[in-house]
């Protein structure tokens, strides 16, 4: 299979809507986005939950993407913004 950057499958994904294009993002970036998903709660099954969360809002949130940093550095912001939301809505 031919590799695409992480910029070529957002660009990919946004101008087709091609599943197949998201699903390489989530491969590349689920074990990623879990494992800090788990430093945040400590749990395994809030954790799991979190990283659905997080794929669910990148699915929406792709067309905003502005390349004016990494992917994964932009990725990693709206992880550890909803990890931190969802840390202050349990602690309410």
């Amino acid at each position: 299979m031919e590799y695409f950057s992480d910029e070529d499958l957002v660009r990919l994904y946004v101008n087709t809507q091609s599943s197949n294009y998201f699903e390489l993002i989530y491969k590349r970036y689920c074990r990623d986005v879990h494992r800090k998903c788990l430093l945040f709660t400590q749990d395994e099954a809030q954790a799991e939950d979190l990283t659905q969360d997080i794929f669910l809002k990148l699915i929406n949130r792709l067309n905003t993407y502005k390349q004016q940093a990494k992917f994964s550095t932009w990725l990693y912001k709206i992880v550890r913004n909803h990890c931190t939301d969802h840390a202050r809505i349990v602690r309410v």
